[in-house]
């Protein structure tokens, strides 16, 4: 309980740590020097005054020892979230117990106890549920720097287990616990400010002080002296399995205090971190003679060991398989794997546990092969036509060992008939999987079966208590001679192919295509490998995207067009598909693709867009087929449908601009001939009016001309007879022309002139 209870004060370490919001390798080492601090008064206080300060002997050397221990541990945990995940940290740092206890056994020859082996198992399991450990992923394997995390982290593992191997010496030795604690925190306290002088320095503020000066007296200060404590009774290994009740204790307070979620694996996690250190508490270690009395043989038990890591070894290599190759074979090894441990680990796992917890054992096995059950039904990978020679040699040498240590197990052998004809199977339908026989396809599906029902049978055990022989009865007969007739039967079969209609058959016999193909019905060929059918659609239209509309392609007049097109096809010549080219549909794409961009450039922009697109298409079945042709890819070019031709979505701004500016120039050329329309005639009209009217005045003006100079000769000639007369009347009219007007009137005559009365008079 006292260990128990260091531990939960060691789970509020995150929340003085969060508060303090500083570097972490800061906060550590200003917690050494806090701590030190605090071990050294307390120690002058309680130990002895000054001299507990000089500790002399097994404490000084403990102390060094312990303060080595405590900043290993500390600096590489640290190191590992630097370059590590979280949840690897975590689960790598909490392997402490898988090296406290042969590192306790080294130091002072302490035995560790059954319960406390299987509780840290139990617990070590959880701590990876719980903290959604990544160590399997092909990816973090292929990083470097994750790699170097999770070896830092893994050395803080060790660091913490020195540190508990330390404190239990120290008990053993009886030195001061005060002063041992002083001597290792100061020397814990050098070496962590020199490290974060290194790193992150040592500047930090007044607040984040005193939070760390709570995380060093709540959580360090306190929980080291409770563990000294309670490590005069208990072993290094047993405190090691207690320690991972912390991570329950952080989740719970992570939960608690900040709201945090935890997925269902997550609860499963801790549920099983609780059991597990909990077990060892709970359970002694001694076992009643009828626990042990139902246990297996030791000989027994060490060959059912050896086949329950046969299935172990088919679990992992299988889903390495699934998960670099993504093969359905390896998918499929991996859930035989699981149902090989779920139905042989009843007894191993009850001797693991000295006897105890049979029931628990067969119904924690139940609901395995529950899950056995689901992942063959939804997603067995039986159906994967490939094959995998590795896949098949080892199924075939656990096959062979399987059935070699099962024949030594004597009166308790389990002899899993069932299992090892779904291996057998499994290897069989692989190497005819590889040969692209048909019939490796079926075979996995029988391994599937095989083992679907081998994991029926365990849950059937776990309701009635017992396995049940029926099953066991079943595989029998499947075995032996009729399972290898069997084989033989489907090897044979093989040779059977059904042709669909419109479909031909290439024969390849060994490898080499026979000259003539066959046509639809039921061919009856040697089997795989000997002879091999290809089958060839030869009447579906099959099609190609030659442009998705996405690329820009230039036009001859420079202009950007979106073309969305795909070419449509059939084959015509089954082997000059097979043979003329690697990937012909690749190269038939690819042709008929240089031949649309060969096309556009050789075409206007409004042509592509508007009433060219028909002879494109046109020319693109004959360029299309010309090259198909020369390539010898044996087919027959139906269509190239154009679905759309459209502006880029890139120049569609640009272009806009470009009509606009078009338009503009149409309004403005249609103004400009309506205003021509409208001034021209008046112009014409005008000018016709001028010339007219310059006629007229130059006929009136020669009129007159002819009258005056009809006149001057008619006063000539008539003025001839009274010249005087003459004269005068001329000069009168002179006159009277220059006053513009005469009136003549008889003298006394009164006349208005200007508004006023005139009166003639003679002169």
């Amino acid at each position: 309980m006292l260990a128990l209870g260091a531990f939960f004060a060691f789970s509020l370490m995150p929340v003085f740590t969060r508060a303090a919001d500083a570097p972490v390798i800061t906060i550590a080492a200003w917690r050494a020097v806090l701590v030190a601090l605090v071990f050294g008064a307390w120690a002058f206080w309680k130990e002895g005054g000054s001299a507990a300060l000089v500790p002399q002997g097994a404490a000084r050397k403990l102390g060094v020892l312990y303060g080595l221990a405590l900043a290993l541990a500390s600096s590489t945990f640290v190191a590992g979230y630097a370059f590590t995940t979280a949840a690897n940290t975590i689960f790598l740092h909490n392997l402490a117990p898988a090296v406290a206890f042969p590192l306790a056994w080294w130091a002072f020859r302490e035995r560790p106890s059954a319960t406390a082996l299987t509780g840290a198992a139990v617990a070590v399991l959880g701590v990876g549920l719980l903290s959604g450990v990544s160590l399997f992923q092909f990816s973090h394997m292929a990083s470097t720097r994750f790699l170097l995390g999770d070896f830092l982290a893994f050395v803080s593992a060790i660091g913490y287990a020195a540190v508990l191997v330390c404190t239990r010496a120290t008990r053993r030795a009886d030195t001061p616990i005060l002063g041992t604690l002083w001597v290792a925190w100061v020397v814990a306290a050098t070496v962590l400010c020199v490290v974060a002088l290194a790193t992150d320095g040592l500047a930090i503020s007044g607040v984040a002080l005193a939070w760390v000066l709570g995380l060093a007296v709540v959580s360090t200060n306190v929980p080291f002296w409770l563990l000294n404590l309670s490590m005069r009774e208990i072993g290094a290994g047993l405190a090691a399995v207690l320690s991972l009740s912390e991570v329950v204790f952080v989740t719970l307070l992570g939960v608690a205090l900040y709201g945090e979620n935890l997925a269902p694996i997550g609860w499963m996690g801790g549920v099983l971190v609780t059991v597990g250190v909990l077990y060892p508490l709970l359970v002694r270690d001694d076992v009643s003679g009828a626990a042990s009395g139902a246990r297996l043989p030791p000989e027994t038990l060490g060959r059912r060991w050896s086949r329950l890591g046969l299935g172990l070894l088919l679990v992992n290599v299988g889903a390495a398989l699934a998960l670099i190759e993504g093969l359905g074979a390896g998918a499929l090894l991996a859930w035989g794997g699981l149902a090989c441990f779920a139905r042989l680990g009843a007894g191993p796992l009850s001797d693991l546990l000295g006897g105890r917890f049979a029931g628990a054992v067969r119904w924690a096995l139940g609901a395995l092969a529950v899950v056995v059950l689901a992942g063959l039904g939804l997603r067995g990978g039986w159906d994967d036509p490939s094959g995998s020679l590795v896949a098949a040699t080892l199924a075939g040498v656990a096959w062979l060992a399987s059935g070699r240590l099962a024949a030594g197990e004597g009166e308790d052998r389990d002899a899993r008939p069932l299992g090892r004809l779904g291996l057998a199977a499994f290897v069989v339908g692989q190497i005819l999987a590889v040969g692209q026989h048909p019939a490796g396809v079926w075979l996995q599906l029988v391994a599937a079966l095989a083992w679907g029902v081998e994991a029926w049978g365990v849950v059937l055990g776990a309701v009635r208590g017992a396995a049940p022989s029926a099953l066991d009865r079943l595989g029998d007969h499947l075995s032996g001679r009729w399972a290898w007739g069997a084989v033989g039967v489907a090897w044979l079969l093989g040779g059977v192919v059904a042709v669909p209609p419109g479909h031909h058959a290439v024969v390849e016999r060994f490898g080499a295509p026979l000259p003539e193909a066959a046509d639809a019905g039921l061919l009856v060929r040697l089997p795989p490998p000997l002879e091999r059918v290809r089958l060839v659609d030869t009447a579906g239209v099959r099609s190609s995207v030659l442009t998705s509309g996405d690329t820009p392609l230039l036009c001859g007049d420079q202009s950007m067009v979106a073309v969305s097109a795909s070419v449509h096809w059939i084959v015509a010549d089954p082997h000059a598909w097979l043979y003329g080219a690697a990937e012909p549909e690749r190269t038939l794409t690819t042709a008929g693709r240089s031949a649309l961009v060969d096309a556009l450039a050789r075409r206007t922009h409004d042509e592509v867009l508007t009433v060219g697109r028909a002879a494109l298409g046109d020319e693109l079945v004959a360029r299309a087929q010309t090259a198909a042709d020369h390539a010898g890819l044996g087919i027959r070019v139906q269509d190239v449908h154009l679905a759309s031709a459209s502006v880029p979505a890139q120049v569609t701004a640009a272009f806009l601009d470009v009509i606009s500016a078009d338009e503009e120039r149409s309004r403005s050329v249609n103004l400009a001939e309506a205003y021509a329309t409208d001034v021209l005639p008046r112009a014409r009209g005008d000018a016709l009016a001028l010339l007219e009217q310059a006629q007229g005045d130059a006929i009136a003006l020669a009129a007159r001309a002819e009258a005056s100079a009809e006149r001057v000769v008619a006063i000539a000639d008539g003025g001839a007879a009274a010249p005087e007369l003459t004269r005068r009347r001329l000069r009168l009219e002179a006159r009277v022309e220059s006053v513009g007007s005469v009136v003549v009137a008889p003298v006394g005559v009164q006349i208005w002139l200007g508004g006023s009365p005139v009166t003639v008079e003679e002169r």
